[in-house]
């Protein structure tokens, strides 16, 4: 998130890989839900991370229209056409069914942590 508020603010083109999958949380919400797992009895491994997948590109600009910055200076791009040509794994998303069950709500989704974000931010 920062990288493209900073860089788009800046007004600085970036790339949006289009094939890297992510399913970015909001730090805000990763730690109020990582709270809860300590307060459960749960034990074991959860993934706790946004409930979407999104690509690396549509997260940029989910970002921009969130903090109304200018999308168009994010150039959709592949991994191999960029400097990521020798990564074999594009898909980072998790699974949060898990986490969700144990804590009986789903996990917040990136458009909801993206604009927790723009909410939080000072002035």
């Amino acid at each position: 998130l920062e990288f493209f508020v900073k860089n788009l603010s800046s007004g600085n083109p970036v790339n949006g890989y289009t094939d890297f999958t992510v399913t970015s949380i909001y730090a805000g919400d990763l730690l109020e839900q990582i709270e809860l797992l300590i307060n459960s009895e749960a034990s074991g491994v959860v993934h706790v991370a946004s409930r979407d997948a999104r690509s690396k590109f549509e997260f940029g600009n989910n970002v921009a229209d969130a903090f109304h910055l200018d999308a168009s200076l994010i150039t959709p791009q592949t991994a191999a056409a960029g400097s990521h040509e020798t990564s074999r794994v594009r898909n980072l998303s998790l699974n949060t069914d898990r986490v969700s069950r144990i804590l009986g709500h789903s996990m917040p989704s990136q458009s909801e942590g993206i604009n927790r974000a723009r909410a939080d931010r000072p002035a």
